[in-house]
């Protein structure tokens, strides 16, 4: 039997004939029904006794040259007592198995979402620091993996990144905060392994000391001179510094401090135990320069319930501030 040409595979195509099969030859032949949009080379076998049938490709795709080397691999394999046509089916099947593992895995990103709304949320006091770090320092370097995929290596990159931009505490807290991100999951069955566990502190940000550093006076006074002068450093920010420094307070029980807390009149700052980092509620009194401040942070604030409103909020409300202003207690 004459082999196939390109020349007659083209004339075919380009007169619209359609047929079966047309053998080239070694199992191989090209077939071209009226719902084919290109001819298909299809190779032929016996297999235990039966006819077996397995195709190659289209012929726009591979051409005849192709098609021929590829039934000669084909036959030797046959020869061989493979059963060409059905191996590839088990491939096929085993690659569209792993697609739908890799789709369904589960990843430290999701991970660490359950963790932190079945551990933290409604537990912590402030759920955001960690949030920070989740987003911050987890997410983009390991989130993306599945978690039976991460390795120590990984964490041992991610802590390095953190301490190379000039920050070991952090370090020493995403530590903490993903080794029990990874104990949640053994857990709960996720996983077996926690690859954080050979990590110790040293492996991260080192050991952590109490700074013995404070402002002196005179710095005090070049530091407030300095903010006086730089762009954009508004004088609600100063008056939020010189607060701090003088109530001693940590940062966010000022910035989430309502008016509600305050009674400017007796001088006082009701601080709530749901807001104190130790749980205690505490009063906290005002000297006269910070009663001070404080009323001239309350015509800037306008009609907002907030000491320290959003900025976008400042924006807003700063034209009606001294038309309706929220009551000073």
């Amino acid at each position: 039997m004459a082999k196939l040409t390109d020349i007659q595979i083209r004339a075919w195509i380009k007169a619209g004939e359609r047929f079966e099969g047309r053998s080239d030859g070694n199992g191989l032949y090209l077939r071209y029904r009226a719902g084919d949009k290109a001819p298909v080379w299809r190779f032929r076998y016996q297999y235990a006794g039966k006819s077996r049938v397995m195709m190659i490709g289209s012929y726009g795709e591979i051409s005849l040259a192709k098609a021929r080397e590829t039934a000669k691999k084909l036959s030797a394999s046959v020869a061989l007592g493979h059963d060409v046509a059905g191996e590839k089916r088990e491939r096929k099947a085993e690659a569209l198995e792993k697609m739908e593992q890799e789709k369904n895995a589960l990843r430290v990103s999701e991970l660490a979402a359950e963790y932190f709304e079945r551990q933290i949320m409604g537990r912590w006091k402030h759920p955001d620091i960690l949030r920070r770090r989740i987003d911050k320092d987890i997410n983009p370097n390991i989130g993306n993996l599945k978690v039976e995929d991460v390795r120590p290596r990984h964490i041992d990159d991610m802590l390095q990144k953190i301490v190379a931009r000039g920050a070991p505490t952090i370090a020493n807290d995403v530590l903490r905060w993903t080794r029990r991100i990874f104990d949640y999951g053994i857990k709960r069955h996720m996983l077996e392994i926690n690859p954080t566990g050979a990590f110790e502190v040293a492996d991260a940000g080192g050991q952590e000391k109490s700074r013995e550093r404070w402002l002196t006076r005179e710095e005090l006074v070049k530091f407030f001179q300095a903010m006086r002068m730089a762009k954009g450093f508004s004088r609600e920010n100063e008056l939020t510094m010189k607060l701090i420094l003088v109530l001693c307070c940590r940062k966010m029980e000022l910035c989430g401090a309502p008016w509600a807390e305050f009674d400017l009149d007796n001088a006082v700052w009701h601080l709530p135990a749901e807001r104190a980092k130790n749980g205690d509620a505490i009063d906290i009194p005002l000297p006269p320069p910070a009663v001070e401040w404080l009323k001239e942070l309350h015509s800037f604030s306008g009609c907002s319930k907030w000491v320290l409103p959003a900025r976008k909020m400042q924006h807003r409300m700063i034209p009606t501030s001294r038309k309706a202003p929220y009551p000073l207690h």
